[in-house]
């Protein structure tokens, strides 16, 4: 029987990207703290917002993580008896030729191909609500100075009702993305009752605040449907 003969080509393949799953799983969250499980995550940056004096706050949360799979693929691939140039056909979607002249038939190619360490971008957003204590020098506002109001329905799809119990005077109403972008405002409202188009809105949370002429702020979050 003739021998068979051995080349062995290693290949170390670099990916811009390997397709892995974005999760947002190892960012957790109590009343007032971020928790980042850093043993598989990197936390690039993090911003932390505002709303109202009293009443309402968001954070918003990007990390990196570093996919540190490895993946190590040891196989065997005959020449089924040709003759020439061999094309290995790799199963990430690409080929190549080993341009020996005369590859004698029934030649094994082992191919080695390893992935290692490929850091991936990607990006987490939540929203928490945190009650802070106000500082006693602001004192006790007037009840009947607050701006307390409804909203409905609430996760919205076409639109969003804003309602209070008595009818307000020069109200202000906002609406920001959790990026803190404006996306609807409404200034010297007069009323008891408004409804908002929610429709040319993107899927997702959004702040509605509502502040009047006497300086009392509001904020309530929603969430936009399609």
């Amino acid at each position: 029987m003739k021998a068979k003969n051995y080349i062995t080509l290693l290949f170390i393949v670099a990916f811009n990207q390997l397709f892995a799953q974005t999760k947002c799983d190892s960012i957790s969250f109590s009343p007032d703290t971020i928790y980042l499980n850093e043993s598989t995550d990197h936390l690039v940056f993090d911003t932390m917002h505002w709303t109202g004096e009293t009443e309402l706050g968001f954070a918003s949360v990007s990390y990196q993580f570093d996919d540190t799979t490895r993946i190590d693929i040891d196989d065997s691939y005959a020449t089924n008896g040709a003759w020439g140039p061999y094309t290995f056909v790799s199963p990430f979607g690409y080929s190549v030729i080993y341009n020996m002249a005369g590859i004698p038939e029934n030649t094994i190619v082992n191919a080695f191909r390893t992935v290692n360490h490929h850091s991936l971008q990607a990006t987490c957003m939540k929203a928490v609500t945190f009650i802070i204590n106000p500082s006693s020098s602001l004192g006790v506002k007037n009840p009947k100075d607050q701006t307390d109001f409804k909203l409905y329905p609430n996760p919205a799809v076409d639109n969003v009702t804003i309602e209070w119990e008595q009818s307000e005077d020069k109200v202000l109403i906002t609406v920001t993305d959790l990026l803190g972008k404006v996306r609807a405002s409404l200034s010297n409202f007069s009323g008891q009752k408004i409804t908002i188009d929610t429709r040319p809105f993107s899927e997702g949370m959004y702040l509605v605040s509502v502040s009047n002429s006497k300086g009392s702020l509001k904020t309530q979050q929603i969430v936009i449907a399609k």
